[in-house]
């Protein structure tokens, strides 16, 4: 791999940055192209293919990443950039929280992510502002700020992490606090409909009605903000799902039914493997049991189904690199492209962003990935990003 660099700056006469790739994921096809170019101008893509197709020019500037497979920017849709996870022990005032938050962006960032959704954390909506300012680098961002749920609903009785939660009872209370969280910035809004017992947020109690989840999307609608609920078993899902969110996190326990009615509306699942995955007491493992054998049933009926890890921070779960082991957690139901669309063009869509970032299409931010390894191949190559691009930009050169 290398690049030709026509001036010191590393511009070209053209204006027009050439990406040579071994292969090629555009993330809008199922098959991988031999021998393809990436042609980028002004933060955009302006053609994808194989080389032969594509006109170049002698005095483009050529970055020949051959023999490595090129693919859209990753995109986790459920993350908590918090800092650090509060579970564990000193995370420290907000100030502090909000200063680890950047350097796991930038983490993010430099392992491929170039996009990404905080579904709720203090610091969410201030970190997108100074990352889309460009104070600090990170990923696009959608930012949830604080999520919003019944008092005695998920995260209530998590110390601190109610700090993040906005309480709302009855339809009047949710539309004020919808409104309360697009004043703040928020680009997305989280609600809870689901809940466990004593301070577990994972559970399958449901906790909101219809009505109440109707008034919480349809303020959100109006603004042309989408709905992610965090929802589990049948009761919780169903209920979003009958409201009208765009999105279910975790989303499993569920019946033929409510799954029929999750592919009927178009609403995308994010199963969230990782925050399970790797569980050693009993509850963990027959949750993850759960999930799994939840996922394959959506998987089998067509559901749409997008990448997210619910990465926390923290010691046991660190954002960066290791996010991307949910591709391979998630090919361990699906086939690999379908796992590789899930977390680039099918996780887009799901956040309302495609065709802009998600895939390699004409007209697309020029975010893309370098992989030394065919990901097809070996899922766990995504976990060793070589080189990135955001937006024309080149974050990690190899």
């Amino acid at each position: 791999m290398h690049a030709h660099h026509r001036e010191s700056q590393g511009s070209s006469p053209t204006g027009r940055t050439v990406v040579r790739a071994g292969k090629l994921f555009d993330g809008e096809n199922r098959t991988l192209t031999d021998d393809a170019v990436v042609v980028v101008v002004g933060g955009q893509v302006v053609a994808a293919g194989p080389a032969g197709d594509i006109h170049t020019d002698p005095d483009d500037l050529v970055i020949d990443l051959r023999p490595c497979t090129v693919l859209p920017g990753l995109i986790d849709a459920h993350v908590h950039l918090m800092g650090q996870n509060p579970a564990h022990a000193h995370p420290g005032p907000i100030e502090y929280r909000a200063i680890r938050s950047a350097a796991q962006a930038k983490a993010l960032l430099e392992a491929g992510f170039t996009t990404l959704r905080d579904v709720g954390s203090q610091t969410s909506v201030a970190l997108k502002q100074a990352i889309d300012d460009g104070a600090v680098p990170g990923p696009r961002m959608i930012a949830a700020g604080y999520a919003i749920a019944r008092t005695g609903g998920p995260w209530f009785g998590m110390e601190p992490s109610w700090r993040w939660v906005r309480p709302a009872e009855g339809v009047d209370a949710c539309r004020q606090a919808v409104h309360r969280s697009i004043r703040e910035g928020s680009s997305v809004i989280k609600i809870g409909t689901s809940t466990g017992r004593d301070d577990a947020a994972w559970g399958e109690i449901p906790t909101y009605t219809v009505a109440e989840v109707q008034a919480v999307v349809e303020e959100a609608h109006a603004w042309g903000l989408r709905v992610a609920a965090h929802a589990m078993g049948n009761e919780g899902v169903r209920r979003a799902v009958l409201g009208g969110v765009d999105t279910v996190e975790h989303g499993y326990n569920i019946t033929e039914d409510t799954l029929g009615l999750i592919i009927e509306r178009g609403v995308y699942l994010v199963p969230t493997l990782r925050a399970r995955a790797f569980s050693t007491d009993d509850d963990g493992r027959r949750t993850y049991a759960d999930q799994v054998r939840s996922l394959r049933r959506a998987y089998a009926a067509g559901a749409r189904l997008a990448l997210g890890t619910d990465t926390t921070g923290g010691a046991e779960m660190p954002h960066g690199h290791e996010n991307a082991v949910e591709f391979r957690l998630m090919a361990e139901t699906m086939e690999p492209i379908d796992a590789l669309l899930s977390g680039t063009r099918v996780a887009a869509q799901a956040l309302g962003l495609h065709p802009h970032v998600g895939s390699l299409r004409p007209g697309a931010a020029a975010d893309l990935v370098a992989l030394r390894e065919n990901p097809l191949r070996d899922l766990d190559t995504l976990q060793r990003v070589e080189f990135v691009m955001q937006g024309g930009r080149v974050v990690v050169a190899p």
